[in-house]
């Protein structure tokens, strides 16, 4: 019973319904996923003002793939990369790049 009532509590909406307001996407893909080292593939690191130019190219949502294994030691994620991480994801909600 108790099952049946966090299903039915915390529903998500259906893809359908989150298509149309995502509107037009990009992917700040080759950087963040990369292992060890952001800039290992020979893309910079993502600054504000990319993402500030990714906005006004009339983006409205951004993905950030990130890695995680190659930036943990024993199952806990590194302090710094979690900043590194969060910085990015702060610069695209500043941006209001997401419209949710």
């Amino acid at each position: 019973m108790a099952a049946a009532f966090a299903t039915s509590a915390f529903a998500l909406p259906h893809s359908s319904e989150l298509v149309t307001p995502m509107g037009l996407g990009y992917n700040i893909g080759n950087t963040m996923e990369v292992p060890n080292d952001p800039t290992g593939w020979g893309n910079p690191f993502p600054t504000k003002e990319y993402v500030q130019s990714i906005k006004k190219l009339g983006f409205n949502t951004v993905r950030i793939p990130c890695a995680w294994d190659s930036h943990a030691t024993n199952g806990t994620i590194n302090a710094s990369w979690l900043d590194s991480v969060k910085t990015v994801v702060d610069y695209v909600i500043d941006e209001a790049c997401m419209r949710f």
